[in-house]
Formats: structure tokens, sequence, C-alpha cells
């Protein structure tokens, strides 16, 4: 008898499963991932940045400083924003898709 594709799909999915240590047992509750992945997400990111902006500074004063009063509110705020809620949707997704 000749094994379909499918068979040895399962199969080699089988052997990895088998082989980690991780599916080796799901015993875990929801809210045991849920609270690993909340602390995961809280102390590497959001605990780092407002160090990161303390030691950056304030880019809009900079592009005050370098392309005048309005002028520099106009360039640096929007990318400011735009990184911002780029990281915030980041976060946002890497829960959602670790939950579900």
């Amino acid at each position: 008898m000749v094994a379909t594709e499918t068979e040895i799909a399962n199969a080699d999915r089988k052997a990895i499963n088998d082989w980690l240590p991780v599916t080796a047992s799901r015993n875990a509750k929801w809210w045991y991932s849920a609270f690993h992945n909340i602390t995961a997400m809280v102390g590497a990111g959001v605990l780092t940045l407002p160090y990161a902006m303390s030691m950056m500074g304030w880019y809009h004063e900079l592009g005050q400083h370098a392309f005048g009063e309005k002028l520099g509110l106009y360039i640096v705020v929007p990318q400011q924003l735009l990184v911002q809620v780029g990281t915030y949707i980041v976060y946002k997704v890497t829960a959602v898709m670790s939950i579900a």
C-alpha cells in the first residue's frame, strides 16, 4: 500500500509534535498563556519605551530647530505618530495572534 501525501504530512507532523517538549502535554489553561503573553509584551516592549523616548529626546524640538518653528512640526509629528500607532498595532496583532 502506498501512503498518500496527507498521510505522510500527518506522520511528519506527529513526529515533530512528539519530539517537541512543548507539545508533549497540553494541560495548561487559557489564562496561563494569556498571562505569559502579557508579561512578555510588557517586559520586552512597553517598559522600555519610556526609557527609549527619554534617551532620544523630543523629536519635534529637533525638527523645529532644523526646519523652523512650523515646518519642523509638519515634518516630524506625522512620522512620530506613525511610529507610535504602528507600534501599538503590532502589539495588538501579536497579542491577538498568540491568544487565538
